[in-house]
């Protein structure tokens, strides 16, 4: 997870105050491998999921590499099974979630 202040502040009428939330977040990558030839595709696909802030295509055992980043492991969950997985030619994905 990784670590997030929120500032928040209310101005009342004689002064204002700030108050502070801590968000946690939790990273995790997904390795997918796919049908050959379909990687640009995929990669432009998995480019438009809120949750997703990298993408890259990779050499070896795995064909692309994608870093999501949720508020919980609920929406981590959703975004992997329902969106990513849906994604047609893709054969199988390995995630990996970050211990931060």
């Amino acid at each position: 997870m990784k670590k997030y202040d929120v500032l928040k502040w209310y101005n009342t009428k004689n002064f204002i105050y700030y108050e502070r939330d801590i968000i946690w977040l939790e990273t995790a990558y997904v390795m997918i491998n796919c049908e050959m030839g379909s990687e640009g595709t995929i990669v432009e696909g998995v480019k438009s999921i809120d949750s997703v802030k990298e993408v890259s295509g990779v050499f070896g055992n795995y064909d692309i590499v994608v870093k999501i980043v949720c508020p919980n492991v609920e929406e981590m969950r959703e975004t992997i099974a329902k969106k990513i997985r849906q994604l047609g030619r893709i054969q199988s994905t390995t995630t990996l979630m970050c211990a931060n």
